[in-house]
């Protein structure tokens, strides 16, 4: 628990944060959060509903077990404890060892942008194209996509077509792996579970402002509304690096 008493910042390597190893349960948690999500987007697959809004729910339509896909949204929560859990271990450990943020976000680019802008080029092809599949009707906010800011494209014109509306979830883990490794720097380690306790407190109230002052699509896709599940995965891995704990 020194790493948590400590009041200076992480100035070299820990016994107490050792290397991050490789952890089966956290693949076994992916793969719950991935079933939870195709659960939750199964009734759209195969049937045609009215899209969802505060007045109206399509899972009304489809009968108690049907309604019971409503609760595959905490999928994506997971998806974002998990990285809230993984990127905040291993920012704990390369600040113990004074290694370098661009080198982190390096990594996180190589091992995410690529494969993202390869799929919205092949999106932006179609489209020039003409949309022969019908994937992108009157769709033109590529700017926001291409530069991780679909969600915030999403709090302010609505729902976009599925195909890039998909990047919502992978726009906000975005935005935290530029902001959060700052703040994990300058932190000790009870500093980063204050912040991380303070953000699992503001969300909900950024929920409940969000939804009065605007429509559901908002509440659901802002970044400030969805940051308590990626700080409550900082919490853990404050705790799951301490060794006490």
């Amino acid at each position: 628990m020194q790493e948590l008493q400590s009041s200076a910042p992480y100035s070299r390597p820990s016994s107490s944060f050792g290397p991050l190893t490789y952890l089966p349960a956290v693949d076994g948690l992916r793969g719950i959060a991935i079933l939870l999500v195709l659960w939750y987007h199964a009734s759209f697959l195969f049937r045609d509903l009215p899209e969802f809004s505060a007045q109206q729910s399509p899972w009304a339509m489809l009968g108690v077990i049907g309604s019971m896909s409503l609760g595959g949204w905490i999928g994506v929560d997971l998806f974002f404890v998990i990285s809230g859990f993984l990127i905040t271990s291993i920012l704990i450990r390369l600040r113990a060892v004074g290694g370098s943020l661009w080198l982190f976000w390096g990594r996180r680019g190589l091992r995410i942008l690529p494969l993202a802008m390869l799929y919205l080029l092949a999106l932006f092809v179609l489209e020039g194209l003409g949309d022969p599949l019908k994937m992108l009707p009157q769709f033109d906010g590529w700017a926001w996509y291409a530069f991780y800011l679909g969600n915030i494209h999403i709090a302010i014109y609505g729902w976009q077509p599925l195909a890039v509306m998909i990047l919502w979830s992978l726009a906000i883990e975005e935005q935290f792996y530029l902001v959060w490794p700052i703040l994990v720097r300058m932190c000790t380690a009870r500093q980063v579970l204050w912040w991380s306790g303070g953000l699992m407190v503001v969300a909900p109230l950024v929920r409940a402002f969000t939804l009065s002052a605007a429509d559901y699509p908002a509440t659901y896709v802002f970044t400030f509304c969805r940051l308590d599940a990626l700080a409550a995965g900082a919490v853990v891995a404050v705790f799951f690096g301490s060794g006490t704990w």
